[in-house]
């Protein structure tokens, strides 16, 4: 848990156990021998859910504050460059790269770095995004013409498939 996402990690680690142990109280107290526990399940999704919109809500707001100290750091790490340096474990990370540079840092050197921040956001917006999509894959009453993504239907299709061995 180093950098800005102190408070995200903190939460998703003590999180995973107090979810772990509402799920266990909601499975062993609910449901058990009913032969259609949708209420266990749907708490227990709920739980999970909620969980999972909590951490990803702080994971973004971990991110863009990183994200803006980094820029503001790594502009001030930028103007001080050009010290020798004595000890690297010292320096922050900004102030490390601004002395490990070959040449001055500029202000297109500067935007690139930004620019790394995007590629973590977009990586969560797909991982939102996954999170939303995952539980319309799975099939609701296991008949064959209520599925909207499972293995049958793939080995269907692909049963379909000429093999270049039948050709």
């Amino acid at each position: 848990m180093s950098g800005g996402f102190k408070r995200s990690g903190a939460f998703g680690i003590v999180g995973v156990f107090v979810v772990a142990a509402l799920v266990a109280m909601i499975a062993l107290t609910m449901g058990q021998g009913d032969p259609n526990p949708k209420l266990a399940l749907g708490l227990i999704f709920g739980v999970i859910a909620l969980f999972c919109v909590v951490l990803f809500a702080l994971q973004r707001s971990d991110l863009e504050r990183a994200a803006g100290s980094d820029s503001t750091a790594g502009s001030r790490a930028a103007a001080e460059a050009g010290h020798r340096v004595e000890n690297p474990t010292t320096l922050s990370e900004p102030e490390l790269w601004a002395a490990m540079a070959i040449a001055p840092i500029d202000a297109d050197a500067v935007r690139a770095r930004d620019e790394i921040w995007d590629v973590g956001r977009r990586s969560q917006k797909l991982a939102i995004v996954i999170f939303l999509t995952v539980p319309a894959i799975y099939r609701r009453k296991g008949d064959p013409g209520d599925w909207l993504c499972d293995l049958w239907l793939a080995e269907r299709l692909a049963a379909t498939v000429p093999s270049p061995e039948r050709v």
